[in-house]
């Protein structure tokens, strides 16, 4: 695990635009959850191709947690742990449809929108898919 500034995290490139900003209203009830029993999923990150910079793979919300604190004046939030992987870009376009599908928060387009991307950037078939 690695302690890392919010603020060297950006999202993963395979992430909806539409899901990039977490409502308010939900960035504010999961802050309070971390805050009152901690980080209970440690989000998992790989290098950028920048310098010093990470992508998120898992755990955009919990990130959108930790900055909604900072901007309510919490102290103590201006890091986050997390797990920090090699991930290729596969790897991190599986993380999303992973994720969304277990959570099934992305509409019908927005599914469309990432299993149209994975398909032209990886070069594989529906059924490979």
């Amino acid at each position: 695990m690695k302690i890392v500034d919010i603020e060297l995290i950006d999202a993963n490139p395979y992430q909806p635009e539409s899901r990039r900003e977490v409502p308010e209203a939900e960035a504010q009830a999961l802050a309070k959850s971390i805050q009152e029993v901690g980080m209970i999923h440690t989000p998992v990150v790989r290098p950028s191709k920048s310098d010093s910079r990470y992508e998120m793979a898992d755990g955009w919300r919990r990130l959108a947690a930790y900055r909604w604190l900072v901007k309510s004046g919490e102290k103590g939030f201006t890091a986050i742990p997390v797990e920090v992987r090699e991930l290729d870009d596969r790897m991190m376009a599986d993380t999303v449809i992973h994720s969304s599908y277990f959570r099934k928060d992305l509409n019908p387009i927005q599914q469309a929108q990432v299993f149209e991307k994975y398909l032209e950037d990886f070069k594989v078939t529906q059924e490979e898919l």
